[in-house]
């Protein structure tokens, strides 16, 4: 859980250092709308959580999810193994 912007240093670094692809991109999940809060902004804006994957697997979809109560959104990712290529 990094709870990191995708531009942060870190986290750019992070996926190339591990050899890592990260399967979520500009997907918003913080913070969540707090209701009856009028300092709370209205939508999320801040892509801080993220998935990765190796070369064994590769994101098909990667999607917010709904609240569930916290203050971030969930992310969903459906990863499928990478085709075989025909032996020739």
């Amino acid at each position: 859980d990094f709870n990191m912007t995708p531009w942060t240093h870190i986290l750019r670094r992070f996926g190339a250092h591990v050899g890592l692809s990260r399967a979520t991109r500009d997907i918003p999940t913080y913070p969540t709308s707090a209701r009856g809060n009028p300092n709370w902004p209205p939508a999320a804006f801040l892509p801080i959580d993220h998935q990765f994957s190796g070369t064994a697997w590769h994101a098909e979809l990667a999607r917010r999810g709904p609240n569930v109560g916290s203050d971030h959104f969930p992310i969903a990712v459906t990863y499928a193994a990478p085709a075989e290529t025909p032996a020739r």
